[in-house]
């Protein structure tokens, strides 16, 4: 198996160690791959870290009109008879 192999969806190196490990199975490259596992799996935990750095806050839309606000076209009516989701029912 080549090192710089990566499918981008599973890690071969991470597969092959779990598989030769739950097993007990011994192979000359085991402790490369678990050394290549642990790496991926530390990539990714900091890429995740990085991603829950994002705020957790909803945006919020504060010019949205109420269905019985006035309307914004100026009519003088109120939204939802004027220009609201249905104005012609």
């Amino acid at each position: 198996m080549i090192l710089e192999y990566s499918s981008g969806l599973v890690d071969v190196e991470q597969t092959v160690y779990s598989y030769f490990s739950i097993l007990g199975l011994v192979h000359p490259e085991l402790e490369i791959w678990r050394k290549v596992a642990l790496e991926r799996e530390m990539d990714f935990r900091s890429e995740t870290r990085q991603w829950n750095s994002l705020p957790g806050v909803p945006v919020r839309n504060d010019d949205k009109v109420g269905r019985n606000d006035p309307c914004p076209c100026g009519s003088g009516e109120k939204y939802k008879k004027c220009c609201g989701p249905n104005p012609l029912g």
